[in-house]
C-alpha cells in the first residue's frame, strides 16, 4: 500500500471510521478491486497493531 493511501487510512481511523466503512471508502476513492483493498487494509492494520499504533479492532 502506498504511503499516501496509508496516510488516508490513518486519518480515517482517527475520525472513528469502522472497518467496513473504511473498506467502502477505499473502494470509492481508489481504483482497486475488493479483494486487493481488503487484503492491503488487513495487512496495514496488522502492522499498526504490531507496532502498537492501533489497539483492538476498528
Amino acid at each position: 500500500m502506498f504511503l499516501g493511501t496509508s496516510k488516508f487510512i490513518w486519518e480515517q481511523i482517527g475520525f472513528g471510521i469502522m472497518y467496513n466503512e473504511l473498506l467502502d471508502i477505499l473502494l470509492d476513492e481508489y481504483d482497486v478491486e475488493y479483494k486487493k483493498a481488503k487484503k492491503d487494509l488487513d495487512k496495514l492494520l496488522k502492522k499498526l497493531k504490531k507496532i502498537r499504533l492501533l489497539e483492538g479492532d476498528i
